[in-house]
């Protein structure tokens, strides 16, 4: 009887190790797919910004182009004009 109890505490020992460590590793879990929603949500956050910028760098070339070429200028100011 006493194998039998002695037994019995070390498959209950056993199993009390088991149930902890899936604990630890469903809670291993649960931190690895918080942290990966995260970063699929920075992922299409910057993604949209980047698709943004994008398209405002497109627009702000576009209206360059339709500008007159860039044509370098040189201008007088009035300490230059006046003669020393």
């Amino acid at each position: 009887m006493k194998d039998v109890i002695d037994r019995h505490i070390m498959v209950m020992a056993e199993a009390k190790r088991l149930l902890e460590r899936g604990s630890q590793a469903k809670r291993q879990h649960q931190r690895y797919f918080l942290n990966f929603l995260t970063l699929r949500q920075e992922t299409s956050r910057l993604t949209q910004q980047a698709f943004r910028l994008s398209c405002s760098l497109d627009a702000f070339s576009t209206d360059r182009s339709r500008q007159l070429p860039p044509v370098l200028t040189l201008v007088k100011t009035a300490e230059e004009s006046s003669p020393s």
